[in-house]
């Protein structure tokens, strides 16, 4: 049996759920730090989890700031040449700047300054459960800290109790209450069932929806009187703010007229908790409404969880069948509002119904009085046509409505009150155009969060405004506006999308019904970038690049937000040119420093106000020993030149002295040049390993373990020769430069103010509060921060050489040299600053087991009371942690140096870490996402700097690849299209893509001889949509359509495959088709029917000479009874399915399709896969068939079927790590299982029937797969099994409609019990978040087994936890079941990657 490993490479994309709450408190320098927090923002789609939290900053316009960047990643402004009166140095000391710029800023002007609302990622977390409510609860504790908390529901009918850990800065879980067990869901079938959450709005209690028109309701103590009854401590109250829960049956405690919910709604303004449902008793359809219409009822009942009594307050029936959504309206007027697909209505407490249609169809199917009112009090246009399925409502204020419809456009509904009770509903034009929603929430009280499933989310602000008089408050021609991937796109740049403003520059406006003097204006503030649902996908080459690479290719998004995404195993880079004259397989540093000039045979300084800065460029060879040092310039003709040469392999370079010297590590010396590379000074060293240099200081660390810092003597120009301070026993060390004053150290009261931070000569000059660190760790397993140049411990930890989930100061006065020495992993360590917008310091570890860590420096909320000493104001917090896979022992003798960048890619700004060697990363950071680790396109980097880099291939100049996006796990490009696609293939042959468009379209019913059968009578019936679809022939560089062929009316595109066909114009006898298979959907009273098209790319005579132009020509269409749902090839046949046959067709003379073999199977065909003369058929109801097809004579052979019928979706061959052959065989719900094919097992009766060996539960619906064969990587994968070297392997890539894309690999026996008891301590030992069972998650209800198949699939996902756990509890697990750590990360290395 082959095992294989599961592993979702890309998370789920999209936000399905949201709610904005106060989560923890913001930083006491937030001010300082320019941004102020309005909130904290957890949204959800399937099992992911993020926390954001939204900061108001002010507008950063980095369009006015032309900047270069030096080696270490600063930017100086340029044309700011020194005027009279300017006597302020900027940071680097190499130039001016206005004294405006660094004068203080007064109050007024920082309230008139602009501001801008951002989302900043505080955590993810992918759970190991689907997530299908968010909501916010405060329990008594709330009183104390003021914070909210978070209860998640999920679909195993599960309820998290979350609150936020400052000494974790992470969520813990409070409690979890689950209700799998309930007679609800045993006895009913849950798998169509989705439970969602809801909560009183005072807190009272959070009810969960289970089948069977129940609810599970958890109640929360809300005062001490409730405590005092129950005699329960203070003590516990943090522990267990909730009473016992207990499920509600509606029908048998309620009212057993209840049936059906469709939603239901916790009322406010009431002393006891109110609920509103909305239920269906009798249920009807479009098709019964002579006989049952207006079906639908409402319910408003009161709680009482002392007596257990549910008193019916209100009771509303009559109302529209179609009704799906309930909104609570304001406390001020009461009630609830209901959605329908063409009304809208309000109902309050006194049953009354005040109604708005918005089409025409409302008035038609409902008897409902409101709808057919007099057409003088009709609130609506008479030509209003909307539709209501897929929108969404939220509450501005009181008495204003936001209205998102299914394609995005807004509209605004005034409640119009008279006294206490509704009298009207009233609706505008639409007034903007934005994303499609999936939710809405409000932030604050000026923000509207719009998430989104199908493509990116957005942050809206809203404002009211009092028009100028004479000012026209109509709204402006241009209303469209849609989403961009990047907010800075819209601000400080152009963009792909197309943002329409209005006159007065805002994005959109209105005018408010309620108040006709005032406009509402929604402004664009923030953008949460994602692609959606993936529809299908390919493997491409991408030509853009030095080098074709593959890209995998998804069709993504939907109507409006439609997208193209390019995925790339690896960060793209283009060679701008190559610099052959320079060299450095041990390094290479650039250097922006301020050459000397000749004045008369005398060498000066250039002078400061031409602000002139050269390169200076110095690379290290290891051959000849003992190596060789160079140091280049330019010439003024641009030219590279030597300016002179030193013995050794350079370790470290630097500017220093306010970049007019450079400074040189040698193993054996320190050496200081002038800025023309002449030797200035040398101080002897011995067996130094590294060394860090900023200036004015000198960091050495030597093999034995100790550490020396020197310190430059800026007025002579020299570096002192005794170390300012040494130190033994350390395993690697670091200076830090911390330009933007985020490091603070809290003082004791005894310590003088400047004892903790006294500033250097550079930074006094610098006229910036610039301070400087050391971080050293040391051999007893402690990490120490010592403040330069006092040298004043600031912050000590113990036990680093774990690496804890946090590192926190344990309080230490005293440097702790002495003490036992403790085996440590930590190879190097450097503090930098990463980010995008506003780049927070890292500390960036690599272990000696090639495992890179991630620390985010987090500053601390509040001091200690008493510290023993002065105590800087942070901690670090573990965000990243990744096995980077074993290297050979040839691989290992190529450091691994981690050197910091800066670039700016698109309109951002980006500060990382890239690290040398081997199989080199880039390691990045956005403000909204977690940090990210992405290959090199290069197989090995000997030198980096300034994008200046020396690789296999030698030294070259290069950059980023245009409109490369970052922020995903793999970075991608996106292509904008106004259409959706739904189908896309890859032609080996020419290289070019083909893909299935659609456009929606009124749909309409005809007769037999095609007449239509019914025409709308009024103008504002709006008809259902259907797709018109074509097939577009597109080159992928550049991108752009070439030919096209566009389908019949009402003719849908079904299936679309690349297919080698027989031929008799090439050599080999086939030739590559493109083939399209349809279906004709006339209506319900005519038979469907369908065809397939065969379609041949040609190549044309180019309009422009030096080009290729191809184009689509049809060469077959062969209409079919029944419509055609799946394609393949196999040997030069077409396969098609068409109904219940499956046909083998032979493609005669290029012109017809000839059948030659048909098989009858099942109810639909879904899949259809071939290996050599083996068909693999999945059915939507009959399960999966293997079949066999033999030419002499044709015939289909069914050799084996599944026992038990399922929905499958997709069913495809995998091959084991041994060669052996089997089924992967995905259905709707997500379950995957494994098939074999032996007629030697009992259980099969012959063969006849497929023997199910594993399932496994993907909990999405993998509806599109890629099969690609995985060998033995050269450097990699040392512990997959010998075998691999030889026998290819199969690696299936799924997409789902959640977004997300996943990779099942192949694992050998070894590895897969090893792993196999990983996952079971992993389960047992490790707290997951909110609770969950990672077992329970992936484990498949199957009632004809008496236990679950539970081993065969490997979850990668639990996998991952051991990634983050400490290095002891690593340690410890892999001891427990009988292996090393170092043998388990080999495993989990050999499966990390997609392609």
């Amino acid at each position: 049996m082959p095992y294989a490993h599961r592993q979702e490479v890309i998370s789920p994309s999209g936000v399905e759920f949201a709610v904005s709450l106060k989560l923890l408190h913001p930083l006491s320098d937030s001010s300082s730090l320019g941004h102020q927090v309005l909130g904290h923002l957890v949204v959800a789609r399937s099992s992911l989890l993020r926390i954001f939290e939204v900061r108001q900053q002010f507008v950063t316009l980095r369009e006015h700031v032309a900047s270069s960047v030096d080696t270490n990643g600063i930017y100086g402004r340029k044309g700011t040449e020194a005027v009279e009166g300017e006597v302020a140095m900027d940071i680097q000391g190499d130039g001016f700047v206005s004294i405006a710029e660094v004068k203080p800023i007064s109050r007024a002007e920082q309230l008139s300054r602009p501001t801008e609302t951002r989302l900043h990622l505080l955590r993810e977390h992918r759970l190991h459960g689907i997530i299908t409510g968010l909501e916010k609860v405060q329990t008594m504790a709330s009183a104390d800290d003021g914070l909210d908390r978070l209860i998640v529901s999920f679909k195993d009918a599960k309820i998290a109790l979350m609150e936020w850990s400052d000494a974790a800065h992470d969520l813990t879980t409070v409690s979890i209450h689950t209700y799998e067990r309930a007679p609800q869901l045993v006895s009913s079938e849950v798998s169509t069932f989705r439970s969602y959450l809801r909560v009183d709005p005072l807190s009272r209690c959070a009810a969960l929806a289970l089948p069977r028109d129940s609810v599970a309701i958890l109640p929360f103590y809300q005062s001490q009187a409730e405590l005092d009854n129950l005699d329960l401590d203070n003590g516990i109250l943090r522990e267990v703010p909730y009473s016992p829960s207990f499920i509600l049956d509606f029908p048998a405690e309620v009212d057993s007229k209840i049936g059906n919910i469709i939603d239901f709604v916790f009322l406010p303004g009431f002393n006891n908790t109110t609920l509103a449902i909305l239920y269906q008793k009798q249920q009807t359809w479009t098709g019964r409404l002579n006989e049952f219409k207006d079906t639908v009822s409402l319910s408003i009942i009161t709680l009482d969880f002392v007596t257990h009594s549910y008193p019916n307050i209100t009771r509303i029936d009559g109302l529209p069948y179609d009704c799906s959504n309930l909104l609570a309206c304001p406390a001020s007027y009461g009630g609830v509002v209901i959605q329908s697909p063409d009304a809208i209505l309000h109902v309050d407490q006194a049953s009354r119904v005040t109604a708005l249609s918005v089409n025409g169809w409302a008035n038609r199917i409902s008897a409902v009085q409101a709808f057919h009112a007099p057409d003088d009090i009709k609130t609506a246009p008479a030509n209003l046509s909307l539709k209501l399925e897929g929108s969404h409502l939220t509450f501005v204020d009181e008495r204003s409505i936001l209205l998102f419809l299914a394609d995005g456009v807004v509209h605004v509904i005034t409640v119009v009150v008279d006294g206490r009770a509704v009298s009207r509903l009233t609706i505008e034009p639409a007034i903007a155009q934005c994303v499609p929603p999936s939710i809405l929430r409000t932030i604050g009280s000026d923000h509207v969060f719009v998430g989104s499933v199908v493509g990116p989310s957005a942050v809206l602000q809203t404002t009211w405004h009092y028009p100028q008089t004479g000012q026209s408050t109509e709204m402006p021609a241009s209303i469209s506006l849609v989403v961009d991937d990047d907010l800075d796109d819209d601000l400080y740049g152009d963009s792909a999308y197309a943002v329409q403003f209005s006159a007065n520059g805002d994005v959109f406006g209105k005018t408010s019904p309620s108040e006709a003097a005032t406009i509402l204006r929604l402004t664009w503030r923030d953008t949460l970038p994602a692609w959606g649902s993936i529809a299908d996908m390919v493997f491409s080459v991408n030509k853009e690049g030095d080098r074709p690479a593959a890209e995998l290719v998804a069709c993504t998004g939907a109507a409006g937000t439609s997208t193209f995404t390019r995925f790339q195993a690896t960060l793209p880079t283009r060679t701008k040119r190559k610099v052959h004259a320079l060299g450095g397989n041990r390094g290479i540093w650039s250097l922006a420093v301020r050459r000397e000039v000749n004045v008369s045979g005398s060498w000066l300084e250039q002078p400061t106000t031409s602000l002139q800065e050269d390169t200076i460029i110095v690379s290290s060879h290891a051959t000849p020993s003992p190596g060789v040092s160079r140091v280049y310039g330019t010439t003024t003709s641009g030219d590279v030149q030597i300016l002179s040469r030193f013995p050794g392999v350079t370790l470290a370079v630097g500017t220093f002295f306010q970049r007019t010297c450079i400074l040189q590590v040698f193993p054996s010396a320190i050496r200081l040049l002038s800025s023309n590379g002449q030797e200035k000074q040398v101080l002897a060293e011995m067996d130094v390993i590294s060394a860090s240099i900023s200036d004015p200081f000198i960091l050495v660390q030597r093999k034995e373990g100790t550490i020396s810092v020197y310190s430059g003597d800026t007025p002579k120009g020299t570096v002192k020769p005794n170390p300012l301070f040494s130190s033994t026993g350390c395993v690697c060390s670091s200076i830090f430069t911390d330009r933007q004053a985020l490091w603070k150290v809290h003082r004791t009261s005894g310590t003088p103010p400047n004892a903790s931070q006294t500033g250097t000569l550079e930074s006094v000059l610098s006229g910036d509060h610039v301070t400087q660190w050391l971080i050293s760790h040391r051999k007893n397993g402690n990490l120490e921060i010592l403040c330069l140049p006092s040298l004043e411990i600031v912050f000590v930890s113990k036990y680093f050489s774990s690496l804890p989930a946090v590192v926190d100061d344990s309080g230490e006065d005293n440097q702790t040299e002495d003490g036992p020495n403790v085996a440590s992993e930590v190879d190097k360590l450097i503090v930098a600053s990463i980010g995008d917008e506003s780049p927070r310091p890292h500390v960036v570890i690599l272990t000696k087991s090639n495992f890179v860590v991630l620390y985010e420096c987090v500053p601390m909320g509040a001091p200690r009371p008493e510290p023993p000493r002065s105590a800087l104001n942070v901690k670090l917090v573990k965000t990243f942690s990744q096995v980077l896979g074993v290297l050979s022992a040839s691989s290992a003798l190529i450091p691994r140096n981690l050197v910091p960048f800066t670039t700016k890619s698109g309109n951002l700004i980006y500060t990382g870490v890239f690290c040398t060697g081997v199989k080199p990363f880039w390691l990045i950071i956005r403000r909204d996402t977690p940090p990210r680790l992405y290959r090199s396109s290069h197989a090995v980097v000997f030198g980096f700097t300034d994008f200046i880099a020396h690789t296999e291939e030698g030294p070259s100049l290069e950059q980023w690849a245009q409109g490369i996006q970052l922020g995903a796990e793999l970075p991608y490009k996106t292509i904008h299209t106004e259409r959706s696609y739904s189908a896309i293939v890859f032609d080996p042959e020419t290289q070019l893509l083909v893909a299935a468009s659609m456009l929606e379209r009124d749909f309409a019913t005809f007769d037999e001889e095609g007449n239509i059968v019914w025409v709308p009578d009024a103008p504002n019936l709006p008809l259902p949509q259907c797709g018109t679809f074509s097939i577009e022939l597109i080159s992928p560089a550049p991108w752009e359509t070439l030919d096209g062929y566009e389908f019949p009316q009402y003719e849908q595109l079904t299936a679309l495959a690349c297919i080698p066909l027989e031929s008799s114009s090439t050599e080999l006898g086939l030739k590559n088709f493109i083939v399209a298979a349809t279906s004709v959907d006339r209506g319900e009273d005519l038979a469907a029917r369908g065809a397939v098209y065969v379609f041949e790319i040609v190549e044309v005579v180019p309009k422009v000479r030096g080009t290729r132009a191809f184009e689509l020509r049809l060469r077959c269409r062969d209409d079919s009874k029944g419509p055609v749902t799946a394609l393949c090839g196999m040997n030069g046949y077409l396969i098609s399915s068409m109904g219940q046959k499956i046909f083998v067709r032979g493609f005669d003379l290029e012109e017809r399709l000839v059948g030659v073999a048909f098989l009858d199977v099942g109810v639909f065909v879904t899949s259809l896969r071939t290996m050599k003369n083996l068909l693999l058929v999945g059915d939507a109801l009959k399960g999966t068939w293997f079949v066999g097809f033999q030419e002499e004579p044709f015939k289909l052979v069914v050799l084996s079927k599944g026992r038990q019928p399922s929905a499958v979706s997709n069913a495809d061959f995998f091959f084991g790590v041994d060669g052996q052959l089997s089924f992967i065989v995905t259905d709707e719900e997500g379950v995957l299982r494994i098939f074999d094919y032996n007629p030697r097992h009992v259980d099969t009766n012959s063969g006849q029937r497929l023997l199910c060996r594993s399932e496994f539960h993907g909990q999405s619906d993998h509806h599109t797969v890629l099969t690609i064969a995985r060998r033995k990587d050269d450097e990699g994968d040392q512990n997959m099994d010998s075998s691999a070297a030889i026998v290819a392997q199969s690696v299936l890539i799924y997409a789902t409609l959640d977004g997300a894309i996943a990779a099942v690999k192949a694992v050998g026996d070894a590895t897969f019990k090893r792993l196999s008891l990983l996952q079971g301590q992993l389960v047992r030992n490790v707290q997951h978040v909110a609770g969950l069972n990672p077992r329970a998650y992936r484990t498949v209800r199957n009632d004809a087994l008496s236990r679950p198949l539970t081993k065969g699939i490997l979850d990668g996902e639990l996998l991952d936890v051991f990634d983050r756990l400490e290095l002891e509890r690593q340690v410890e697990m892999t001891k427990q079941i009988g292996t090393d750590r170092e043998v388990v990360l080999g495993d989990l290395a050999a499966l990390i990657g997609l392609f």
